[in-house]
């Protein structure tokens, strides 16, 4: 069911700025998020140094903590 998936989006919680949504400022409409591959911690894309070069398609995204 949809309204599950939407449920458990509002939930999440950024593992770097420690919130749901990211500073106003950062980005314009819809929120990416990555998880780490280790941890399983959820970020904001924005939020994680460096997002402008990194491929979250692409490639494994691992948090400080995991490296």
């Amino acid at each position: 069911d949809d309204d599950d998936d939407d449920d458990d989006d509002e939930k999440l919680i950024c593992n770097t700025c420690g919130k749901h949504d990211p500073d106003s400022g950062k980005g314009q409409g819809i929120t990416e998020w990555a998880h780490c591959q280790v941890c399983l911690a959820w970020v904001h894309q924005l939020c994680v140094d460096g997002y402008e070069d990194f491929d979250f398609d692409k490639s494994d995204y691992f948090c400080y903590s995991c490296v």
